[in-house]
């Protein structure tokens, strides 16, 4: 199991990334990716889903004898509205909490991201 490994995509930068250096840029892409919330730790993946047409955040439950994924915060570009769905019975509210709150900061993809990532 280990730490997690990250596959960044091939990125044509905007010179200043809106101001940014490209250090604080990668910390802003990779921030919030493993925590524990309610005595379970967590890692969470953010990624997009050209079938269901958005951009997801997904929790999984890290340090168990399996990895599995908990739960899972859908931002639809076709509807523009969220759905969230749970994978494991119980999920505490703190998780569900973050994810909302997450999900709302960095789903869909904000002027900035998309600025760096066209």
């Amino acid at each position: 199991m280990g730490g997690i490994g990250f596959k960044l995509p091939q990125l044509r930068l905007n010179a200043d990334i809106a101001g940014r250096p490209l250090k604080e840029f990668i910390a802003r892409l990779l921030e919030g990716t493993e925590m524990e919330i309610a005595g379970v730790q967590y890692s969470f993946t953010m990624g997009s889903d050209i079938i269901r047409d958005g951009m997801f955040l997904e929790a999984t439950a890290i340090g168990a004898e399996t990895e599995r994924v908990v739960a899972e915060i859908f931002y639809s570009d076709a509807s523009g509205k969220f759905t969230l769905s749970s994978c494991a019975d119980p999920v505490s509210v703190e998780l569900i909490e973050y994810l909302i709150a997450e999900g709302k900061r960095r789903l869909p993809a904000t002027k900035f991201s998309q600025s760096v990532l066209r």
